[in-house]
């Protein structure tokens, strides 16, 4: 059902046990992301290898914004339980070895392999991430392009379809003059 007022609000305000399984996937989704989130920048700020700070400023953004996406259009909501049980747990784990092998004292040939290894999974990570976030709009896309349709074909119906529309105001009898 629909809530009143902002997204989110209400169920923030509900005890877990008052909320519908919507409204609980919801809050755990706040509440994980937020603190998967915390934990990448804090992390960040410690990480001192330019290229991987970059990597990792693209993965906060885009994990930002696909939580908002969801947010706005729950219906993505089903996307938020992979990224949180599995896909999240995953990269933290190589953000924490990089870190904790970037601090190592001596870089071995070993230790190189594995943070240039942990690098790119960083970049697979993120252009799946982007996938994500493009996959969630292209269905906002084909619900709009069908409301457009169904619009259109009402105003054609009644009369009110372009054509006419458009003579209206090439003759310069618009009200807004």
């Amino acid at each position: 059902g629909q809530q009143s007022g902002a997204p989110g609000t209400d169920a923030a305000a509900k005890r877990p046990e008052d909320m519908t399984e919507e409204e609980r996937k919801m809050y755990h989704l706040q509440q994980t992301g937020g603190s998967y989130l915390q934990e990448i920048r804090e992390r960040k700020q410690r990480i001192h290898t330019p290229e991987v700070s970059e990597k990792l400023d693209r993965l906060e953004l885009l994990l930002g914004r696909i939580f908002v996406c969801i947010k706005e259009y729950p219906e993505n909501l089903s996307q938020a339980d992979r990224l949180l049980e599995y896909y999240l747990p995953s990269v933290m784990k190589l953000i924490r070895v990089y870190e904790d092998m970037e601090k190592q004292p001596i870089q071995s040939v070993n230790i190189i392999k594995t943070r240039m290894e942990i690098a790119e999974s960083l970049d697979t990570v993120n252009q799946a991430l982007e996938a994500m976030y493009d996959d969630m709009f292209q269905d906002v896309a084909m619900d709009i392009s069908s409301d457009i349709k169904v619009l259109e074909t009402m105003l054609a119906k009644d009369g009110w379809g372009g054509q006419e529309m458009h003579s209206q105001a090439d003759a310069g009898s618009s009200i807004w003059d």
